[in-house]
């Protein structure tokens, strides 16, 4: 079996930005296998195929997507379903995602916001007051946020981010600020699915992380819930993880750094398969995620 699969990402420019998919086995932007026995090889069907690499898990689909945005403007301020909303209306996985800081410019994020029902949001809406009921907080690099399905959020202006998320493209948006397309068009809003699956009891709370020593080199554990798990390490010289989960997905952020033999670049991403474990050399930072 492969120590590492090294993948090639998915490039999307959009209206704000652009949004870079480095791990993805979505049909809207899919990563290729570069080199080894698996080279060319579509991601979705790397893991149809060849179940045994990400430990034989019980899903019919790739369960997540890494993704690096860079907001030169403003997103929607928008919202996106859980799991069984997304099933019945999408045929889609739900969207549960977190994002990690990578740069700003005196930037700011929408993370919730303040009607307590349907009714009250549609007030604002109508009223045109939509900004008005969101809740805008100051960021800065370093910072990490989860982001439960459900929860009304955007990325603003000179922001860049690691997107960790399920596997899903649906998006609901609420407001656009009557942003138009190239082609003169007012983007699509969808106000009726979004004020259905608004969760109008969330309130957002700071992520508790853990640091813990892993020899010379040091590690966060950002989050683990019940959709991903995400730890950031920093690298100094060495570091050695035996992987006891299903497949890990990597990312190097900061650096050059050898993983398991093979260089891996700053901004792309890699799988190491089941059984295998992780050696790491170099100094950067690296953000490993799983199941």
């Amino acid at each position: 079996m492969e120590r590492i699969i090294r993948l090639g990402s998915a490039f999307h420019e959009l209206i704000w930005g652009t949004e870079d998919w480095l791990i993805s086995a979505h049909q809207n932007g899919e990563s290729k296998v570069i080199g080894g026995k698996f080279d060319g090889k579509k991601l979705s069907d790397l893991f149809k195929e060849n179940k045994e690499i990400f430990g034989n898990i019980e899903s019919n689909e790739f369960p997540l997507l890494i993704k690096i945005i860079d907001a030169k403007t403003a997103l929607s301020i928008q919202v996106h379903p859980g799991d069984e909303y997304a099933r019945k209306h999408e045929n889609s996985l739900g969207k549960t995602e977190c994002w990690y800081i990578l740069d700003e410019k005196d930037s700011d994020i929408i993370v919730g916001q303040k009607a307590k029902s349907r009714e009250e949001f549609q007030k604002a809406i109508d009223e045109k007051k939509v900004m008005d009921i969101m809740d805008v907080m100051d960021i800065k690099k370093g910072d990490f946020f989860y982001i439960p399905a459900g929860t009304v959020h955007a990325i603003r202006d000179n922001t860049k981010i690691l997107e960790i998320q399920q596997s899903s493209d649906v998006t609901y948006r609420l407001y656009d600020y009557d942003r138009k397309d190239k082609d003169g068009n007012l983007r699509e809003l969808h106000i009726d699915k979004s004020l259905d699956v608004i969760d109008y009891d969330y309130k957002y709370t700071k992520t508790n992380t853990n640091n813990k020593q892993v020899g010379t080199s040091s590690c966060e554990e950002l989050v683990n819930e019940k959709y991903f798990s995400v730890d950031k390490y920093t690298i100094n010289d060495k570091l050695s993880i035996t992987n006891d989960k299903p497949f890990l997905l990597g990312v190097v952020t900061i650096g050059s750094l050898k993983v398991n033999g093979e260089t891996i670049n700053s901004e792309k991403g890699f799988i190491i398969p089941n059984g295998v474990d992780l050696e790491v050399e170099g100094n950067g930072e690296l953000f490993i995620s799983y199941v």
